[in-house]
């Protein structure tokens, strides 16, 4: 058995993973490391995991911008979240599959422009995750990150692919949205600039959104629904671009 005791495994799971349209062999996914170097900026404090950050005092996580702990609620007795109460908070992992083939489990390291796009079989490696049932069967759930790389970024939200020429996603067309940290943005919120991983790595801008997953609570599987900039909601497909995995229309 896994040394955790989460409630159950969260699937990010599609019909179908297909490869990205190239036209040519020098479309790139991401900037070059040598790109991202000379622009290269760090968020004060944002070298702190979370879990470190988690060992600071109020005191402390003020001072490096992190939000405050909520209070310790108290009680006599302790009462276990059910599973299928509508509020129950849902923990556990993110697994990606093909047609019920398990591809591998979204780590809890970013690459090297800041994104979660690398998957693992090793369960020391995994992302943990939670998210709110409520808010998931509505369509419009934030996904917080427990042992993300970075504290600064507490959510795993999407972000606006490097090469994409909008934030948009629309069949036909080839612009695509990564997944990284983000800070938390309103539901049914337009793709806006936002402090992320990607950018904080790389120092190259993007746009992001946060409360734009649905779950299915009889199966776990996770769908993406993302808002285009002119508030229309699209639920795009999840992709391959080489080693790494992104949405697309």
């Amino acid at each position: 058995m896994l040394p955790f005791s989460f409630l159950c495994f969260l699937a990010l799971v599609v019909s179908s993973i297909v490869a990205l349209a190239t036209p040519t062999s020098t479309i790139r996914f991401n900037p070059t490391e040598s790109e991202f170097k000379a622009r290269q900026h760090n968020t004060p404090g944002s070298s702190l995991s979370q879990l470190e950050a988690r060992q600071l005092t109020n005191a402390q996580r003020l001072a490096r911008g992190y939000p405050l702990k909520p209070p310790i609620r108290r009680s006599l007795s302790l009462k276990k979240a059910s599973r299928s109460g509508l509020n129950a908070t849902l923990n556990g992992y993110l697994q990606v599959s093909e047609n019920g083939q398990v591809l591998g489990y979204v780590s809890k390291r970013f690459n090297k422009q800041g994104e979660y796009g690398i998957l693992t079989d090793k369960p020391g490696d995994y992302l943990s995750v939670s998210l709110e049932s409520g808010e998931a069967v509505l369509g419009n759930a934030d996904i917080s990150t427990v042992n993300g790389p970075l504290a600064t970024f507490p959510f795993f939200g999407g972000m606006t692919g490097f090469t994409s020429t909008s934030s948009d996603l629309n069949p036909g067309v080839s612009n695509y949205i990564v997944f990284g940290g983000v800070v938390q943005r309103p539901p049914h919120s337009t793709p806006a600039a936002g402090r992320n991983s990607f950018t904080d790595r790389t120092g190259f801008p993007t746009n992001i959104e946060s409360a734009i997953f649905v779950i299915d609570k009889s199966t776990f599987k996770i769908k993406c629904r993302w808002v285009n900039s002119d508030g229309k909601t699209v639920e795009p497909f999840l992709g391959y671009h080489g080693s790494e995995w992104c949405l697309q229309m």
